[in-house]
């Protein structure tokens, strides 16, 4: 063959390679593009954290000014608020748009676009539940508010004004990976993401828990409804303190129809036990001390939201002033203004409420579903058409039938993505009710006083939460704060008849009627998840509210100074005794001294205090032996696994290991002996170590609690090497510092309001969602050793200090 010829051949060859390796392979992004020199993942290195000294954006009237401290937290100083939400925009934009861009696109129902019918029946729950139609409802009641529509029309333009100047190579690694590119961004969008952390911190058990106590009703009576699964969680102190008047006249609720004792409904199946484990649960801690417990004088607040844990972190850390507000904390990327901070003279945060807000109601259709029976006729069902578009496969088209209670998530003909939530039953949800919750963290980024903060929450409604305040002026407050149905006792435990008037909500609790609680005379508040209001509170309230442990705890130690100071505090933050040890384990060593029992790990147990530590063996001696101890008890009572009743809350558990050793729960009906306390404490200890040495082998280093009970902070993609995975770290879900297998502190705040405040944080992450940045996760070791840094609030642009490392100047683009 001559040369010619030999260089023609091999020119198409070559031709033919990199038109292969330009075209997608499965869910794999296009290799030549991939591994492309010049636009390829090769560009996501160390370089994107580069700062600019100058950027031009053609959307801002004049400059913005930005400050880049060590941690590489922007402190954005502008002259106005639409420049400054359009450099917020733009800046949040450029660390995190893909985990931006990614997470409203799940609570869209659109990640069928990206990784096909995977994740098909993801989208179409979310479409179901109504995500898209409660944010689009919100959005309209959001821009009809002139400070709101400012806001998020400028962070839009900021947002997308970054989009707009990349090309490929600039693209963040996972769109490379996943053959994508960044959607542009809109109003919609935030009001997406705003709706979507709503649905998030509803939380799931009380998404469902009207399937759950299906069971219980039909197989209990009411006195051992009332002992296993009470509305009021045993053993713990209220978030508003106990005695405090409630100084208005409650709104009755419909008293026409009682639902208390409604049997089980047939199209709730037995299914098999589902424990309520705190492992997956989703807690916060927030609490604020009066200046007559302070060594300053000044008030402390503090807060450390528990969310799941991953990377690119929830938040986003920065600093925020115009002539209206000079406000530091951090931010949901894609929303703006700040979420949970402080000003010079005002700090807020916040704890989930866990007061249950959705309810289901049976739907009566007619024979061709376009109507329903309600009172003593019918009303018309509204169909929403949803498309959703499946990356390599033709588009779905989905109906789902609107009732005037809600969304009818799954129809009696269609197999339902959660087997948990009933079908022909539609959801009512607070979150589906037009709100504005943006307003109210606007004006809590410009107020000035717990007076002030307390008129930004009366527009509040989903999710619930209960937000702490403290002022400068000495001023602490806490407020149960959302909208809450008002309900008959016991309403909603069960699903309710959609065919009858008197089993809808009776309305909404008024504002100035929510619990809360001001200045009070012990000089502190705190919130854990618990329960908000004592037994006088005048008002149902239901939810999954957590145990007494972190609640109690926190009190507890808050009564033991009058002398706080706020490095104090991230000693409190750090907390990792479980109240439960003192309370049960001293009794159940006892009786296995008393039965002869002879074990060099009681000697373990008997020395330990409680405390959940990474590198001692004795939690996990005791997580087992509770494991054993709590499966075998309801096991016998409540025969769990034939039943498919739901295992009974750990408080509750606790509240009858503390019953008499020969109390008729101890038991077992199935024999002829009597069965006490003893039997199944003595038996379980012996399965626990069985148990400890299966899972984990010989005694030694692997029974440390650290590598028994080892954290993942995986990536938002579960890209392994994205993640930070085996993490050995002090506490436990029940312990202040509540940090699970995945999920833990997210934020930890500390604000001590002295003249000038100062302030201290940290969180599990870092600033850049790049996982090439040397800021994506420099932070998480500090975190994992309880570590907090002194957050440097800035009054001025030209402020000059040693933490300072950088400034970039944004102006308009000539």
């Amino acid at each position: 063959m001559k040369p010619v010829w030999r260089l023609f051949c091999a020119f198409i060859l070559l031709a033919g390679i990199f038109a292969g390796l330009n075209r997608p392979i499965s869910s794999l992004p296009p290799l030549g593009t991939f591994f492309n020199p010049f636009q390829g993942f090769w560009q996501n290195g160390r370089q994107i954290d580069y700062l600019p000294l100058q950027v031009s954006l053609l959307d801002l009237q004049r400059p913005v000014i930005v400050q880049w401290d060590k941690n590489r937290v922007p402190h954005l100083f502008a002259e106005s608020d639409a420049d400054l939400y359009c450099a917020q925009g733009y800046l949040v934009a450029r660390d995190r748009l893909w985990q931006m861009d990614m997470q409203t696109r799940a609570a869209a129902g659109c990640l069928s676009q990206i990784f096909g019918k995977r994740a098909l029946e993801d989208d179409r729950l979310m479409r179901r539940i109504g995500l898209s139609w409660a944010a689009e409802k919100n959005l309209n009641t959001i821009m009809s508010d002139s400070l709101c529509r400012l806001a998020l029309d400028s962070f839009s333009r900021g947002v997308n004004a970054y989009i707009d100047q990349l090309d490929f190579r600039d693209f963040p690694l996972e769109y490379k990976l996943l053959n994508d590119r960044p959607q542009p961004w809109s109003p919609l969008r935030t009001a997406l993401l705003l709706k979507q952390m709503a649905w998030y911190l509803t939380g799931y058990g009380n998404h469902v828990r009207e399937k759950r106590m299906a069971n219980v009703y039909a197989t209990l009576d009411s006195a051992d409804i009332e002992r296993f699964y009470p509305d009021r969680p045993p053993l713990g102190e209220p978030i508003v303190p106990a005695g405090t008047p409630w100084r208005f006249s409650p709104v009755p609720p419909r008293t026409d129809c009682e639902t208390a004792d409604q049997p089980a409904d047939s199209q709730f199946p037995i299914r098999p036990a589902v424990p309520v484990s705190n492992e997956y649960a989703l807690g916060s801690n927030n609490w604020a001390v009066s200046g007559s417990r302070t060594r300053s004088g000044a008030p402390i607040l503090c807060n450390d939201p528990h969310l799941g844990l991953g990377l690119p972190s929830v938040w986003y850390e920065m600093q925020l002033s115009s002539p209206h507000q000079n406000v530091y904390g951090v931010t949901f990327p894609g929303a703006p203004g700040i979420v949970i901070g402080f000003t010079s003279s005002l700090a807020w945060g916040v704890t989930n409420a866990e007061t249950d807000v959705a309810d289901w109601f049976r739907i009566y259709f007619t024979s061709n579903r376009s109507t329903y029976r309600y009172a003593d006729g019918f009303r018309p069902v509204t169909a929403r058409i949803e498309t959703l578009q499946v990356r390599g496969s033709p588009a779905l088209i989905d109906t789902v039938l609107h009732t005037h209670h809600g969304p009818v998530v799954f129809s009696r003909d269609k197999e339902p993505t959660d087997s948990r939530m009933p079908v022909d039953a539609a959801l009512c949800w607070s979150g589906h009710r037009a709100s504005n919750e943006l307003a109210t963290f606007l004006w809590l980024n410009r107020a000035a006083t717990v007076s002030e903060a307390d008129s930004a929450l009366r527009g509040y409604v989903s999710p619930g939460q209960n937000f702490i305040l403290a002022d400068a002026d000495g001023n602490i407050a806490i407020r149960h704060t959302g909208g809450f149905p008002i309900r008959r006792k016991g309403q909603g435990r069960l699903l309710l008849d959609g065919s009858d008037p008197s089993d809808e909500w009776s309305g909404w609790i008024p504002f100035d009627h929510l619990p809360a609680a001001h200045n009070p005379r012990q000089g502190f508040l705190s919130s854990a998840n618990q329960i908000p209001a004592d037994s006088t509170y005048p008002y149902y309230l239901s939810g999954n509210y957590f145990a007494f442990e972190r609640g109690n705890r926190i009190n507890e130690i808050l009564h033991r100074r009058s002398d706080w100071n706020g490095l104090d505090m991230a000693q409190v933050q750090r907390d990792v005794l479980n109240p439960d040890v003192p309370r049960v384990l001293p009794r159940l060593l006892r009786i296995l001294l008393q039965k002869g029992v002879i074990s060099a790990w009681i000697d373990t147990l008997e020395t330990w205090n409680g405390e959940y530590r990474k590198n001692l063996i004795a939690p996990s001696l005791y997580e087992a032996w509770w494991q054993e101890l709590e499966s075998s008890l309801w096991e016998n009572h409540l025969h769990l696994s034939r039943t498919g009743l739901p295992r009974p809350r750990w408080d509750v558990t606790l509240k009858m290991l503390l019953q008499p050793t020969d109390d008729p729960f101890f038991d077992d009906s199935s024999t002829f002996e009597v069965e006490t306390l003893v039997h199944w404490t003595t038996r379980s200890f012996e399965r626990a170590l069985e148990v400890m040495q299966q899972q984990h082998g010989e005694p030694g280093a692997s029974w440390r609690w650290g590598e028994v009970r080892k954290t993942d902070i995986p990536h938002l993609l579960r890209f392994p090497s994205f993640g930070r995975h085996g993490l050995s770290v002090d506490g436990e879900g029940r312990t202040v510092s509540a940090v699970t297998h995945r999920t833990g502190p997210t934020w930890c705040m500390i604000v001590e309001l002295t003249r000038p405040v100062r302030a201290w944080g940290t969180y599990p992450g870092g600033q850049s969602g790049h996982p090439g940045s040397l800021f994506y996760d420099d932070r998480i070791d500090g975190w994992i050793n309880g570590q907090v840094e002194e957050l440097l609030y800035l009054e001025n642009a030209g402020d000059h200090h040693p933490w300072l490392i950088a400034g970039t100047r944004m102006e308009a683009k000539p």
